[in-house]
């Protein structure tokens, strides 16, 4: 989620300004900009709600010899 939000967001920061956002009220430009920040919220949430795990190698062999 977190790299799906981000790769949406910025494919659709050359959009707003190719069409020229001048932070008006039009609805095209209301929507581009909602799209834009419902992207980077949920990339955020999902940077924030990952879940790290310390997890073996799964490799044995590659593992130090005990002395």
């Amino acid at each position: 989620m977190a790299i799906g939000g981000m790769v949406v967001a910025f494919c659709l920061l050359p959009v707003g300004i190719v069409t020229g956002w001048d932070h008006s009220f039009e609805p095209a430009a209301l929507c581009w900009g909602a799209v834009t920040l419902f992207s980077l919220f949920v990339s955020v949430f999902a940077c924030f709600t990952l879940r790290l795990e310390v997890v073996e190698s799964a490799n044995k062999h590659l593992q130090p010899t005990p002395r």
